[in-house]
C-alpha cells in the first residue's frame, strides 16, 4: 500500500497527501518547494517525526493526525443537526477543551411562535409595513384575526420550538381551526 501520494497544484508546487493506516487519503499538504526531489525528503521527514500543523507547524504524529482526520472527515460527511453539535461540545468541555459553548444566533434561532405573533402584530409586523408601502390593503382586524388563529392553534402545536428546528415536513401539515 503506498504511504503518499505526491502532486503540484499551483504554479508547480508540490502537494502531499498521506495515506492512512486504514488506507484513506488525508488532507494535502504544502511541502512549499518546485523541486521534486526537494518535496520527496519533506514527505519523508513528514513521515518519519510528524505532520506539521497549525500556524507553528508543529509536528504532530501520524497516528494524531489521522485520529483527528478521521474524526473531522466523519463530521464533514455527517449531517449534523443542532442537538449533534451540543453533544459535541459538551464532549469538548468536559474534557475543558471549550469553555463557553457558541450557540449559532440570527433570524433562525427565533422561536416560531414569536415569529409567528410578531409577524401579525398591525403595530411591528414588516410584512405589514411592506403591504402598506406597496398600495396595498390590509387591515387591523385581518390581523388581529390571524393573531388569535396563532394563538389558539399553532402556539399548543409548537411551542418551544425555533423557526430553524421546523422542517419542510413538518410545515406541510396543517393545524385544524
Amino acid at each position: 500500500m503506498r504511504r503518499y501520494y505526491l502532486h503540484t497544484r499551483h504554479h508547480g508546487i508540490f502537494y502531499a497527501e498521506l495515506v492512512s493506516p486504514e488506507g484513506y487519503k488525508l488532507t494535502a499538504h504544502s511541502t512549499g518547494t518546485r523541486d521534486r526531489d526537494e518535496a520527496l525528503l519533506k514527505v519523508a521527514e513528514w513521515l518519519k517525526s510528524g505532520i506539521p500543523t497549525g500556524r507553528l507547524r508543529k509536528p504532530r504524529p501520524m497516528a494524531v493526525a489521522t485520529g483527528l482526520e478521521a474524526i473531522l472527515k466523519s463530521i464533514r460527511k455527517t449531517g449534523l443537526n443542532g442537538d449533534d453539535a451540543m453533544q459535541i461540545v459538551s464532549l469538548l468541555k468536559s474534557q475543558e477543551l471549550v469553555d463557553i459553548p457558541v450557540i449559532k444566533v440570527g433570524k433562525g434561532n427565533v422561536l416560531f411562535t414569536d415569529f409567528l405573533e410578531r409577524f401579525w402584530d398591525y403595530d411591528k409586523s414588516p410584512y405589514v409595513r411592506d403591504k402598506l408601502a406597496h398600495g396595498h390593503t390590509i387591515g387591523k382586524t385581518h390581523c388581529y384575526d390571524m393573531s388569535n388563529r396563532i394563538r389558539s392553534a399553532w402556539v399548543p402545536a409548537l411551542k418551544g420550538r425555533t423557526l430553524s428546528s421546523i422542517t419542510k415536513a413538518e410545515s406541510e401539515f396543517t393545524v385544524p381551526l
